[in-house]
C-alpha cells in the first residue's frame, strides 16, 4: 500500500498535509467543529491558558504521534491545573496538538464511554471511475482507555460499506474475537452505524474539496450530537482484512491506478 502511495504522492506531501497533524487541521478545519492549537514552547502559554479554560475537557497529542501512543486527557477548571497540564508538557518536550475533547454522540457512546469511538473509512479519489468507499470499519475502545486505537488494546468490526451495518464480530490485535463488546455487552455483527449517509457524503466532501490530489485517504471520523466530526486522516492500514481474511489488494489497486494525475 505504501509503496503504491508513494507512485502517486510525493512523501513530502504526504508529511505536510497527512502526517503534520496541526496542518492537517488547517486544510480540514470546518469538518473539525472543535478548538485546535499547537503547543511547542513556554511562548504558547496564554494561548493555552485561553484555549483550555475556554473548552475545559481537552485531548493532548504529540505532532508525530501514531497508533495513540502518548495521547492522553486532561481536565482544566481552573488556572492552576491549567498550568500543571502546560508544565507536563513541557517537562515530556516536543510538539503538541492540543484540542478540545469531542463530546460523542450517545449512540457510540454505548460501546465504551471513556473513548471516542470512531469510524475509520477508506475512501478513494478516482477521476476515471469517481468516488468509492472501500470496507469501513467501527475501532472501540476499552474501559477506561481514552483511545480506540487497536494498537492499545481496542476492537475494531468491519462495516458493510453499502448498508453501514458491521458485518463481522469484533477483534483486537491478538486476534481474540469477540461476538460482543467484553466491557460494555453491546453486540457487534449487525449493529448500525447512525447516521451513515451523513457520514459517507461528508467524508466524499472532504476528499474530493480538501484531498484532491491524494488518490487514498483512510479517514479517522467521529459522531457527535451536530453530526460528523473529522479526527484525523492518513493512509490507512488495512488491517480490516485480519477479521474476515479476505485480501482487499486487488480491490485497492483497482482503485488506485485508476487514478489520472
Amino acid at each position: 500500500m505504501y509503496m503504491t502511495m508513494g507512485r502517486y504522492v510525493s512523501r513530502k506531501k504526504h508529511d505536510q498535509e497527512i502526517e503534520d497533524k496541526y496542518n492537517f487541521y488547517l486544510l480540514a478545519k470546518q469538518y473539525f467543529k472543535r478548538e485546535v492549537i499547537r503547543v511547542n514552547d513556554v511562548g504558547n502559554y496564554d494561548e493555552f491558558l485561553h484555549m483550555a479554560l475556554r473548552v475545559r475537557e481537552l485531548i493532548l497529542k504529540p505532532l508525530d504521534a501514531s497508533m495513540g501512543f502518548g495521547v492522553f486527557a486532561a481536565s482544566a477548571n481552573s488556572e492552576e491545573e491549567t498550568k500543571k497540564i502546560f508544565e507536563l508538557l513541557m517537562e515530556k518536550g516536543g510538539s503538541w496538538v492540543v484540542e478540545e475533547r469531542i463530546k460523542q454522540s450517545v449512540e457510540m457512546a454505548v460501546w465504551n464511554s471513556s473513548s471516542v469511538n470512531t469510524v475509520r473509512f477508506h475512501s478513494f479519489n478516482n477521476k476515471k471511475t469517481g468516488f468509492h468507499g472501500m470496507k469501513p470499519f467501527l475501532r472501540t475502545g476499552r474501559k477506561e482507555s481514552v483511545v480506540d486505537n487497536a494498537g492499545n488494546g481496542g476492537i475494531f468490526a468491519n462495516v458493510d460499506v453499502a448498508t453501514g451495518r458491521l458485518s463481522t464480530c469484533g477483534i483486537d490485535e491478538m486476534g481474540r474475537r469477540y461476538e460482543c463488546h467484553p466491557d460494555s455487552g453491546v453486540k457487534f455483527e449487525g449493529w448500525q452505524i447512525p447516521r451513515y449517509d451523513e457520514l459517507v457524503s461528508t467524508v466524499k466532501k472532504m476528499h474530493l474539496t480538501i484531498m484532491p490530489d491524494h488518490p487514498y485517504i483512510g479517514w479517522d471520523m467521529a459522531l457527535t450530537n451536530e453530526g460528523w466530526v473529522v479526527i484525523e486522516c492518513n493512509w490507512g492500514q488495512l488491517v480490516n482484512q485480519y477479521i474476515d481474511h479476505i485480501g482487499l489488494k486487488n480491490e485497492f489497486m483497482e482503485y488506485v491506478t485508476g487514478f489520472d494525475k
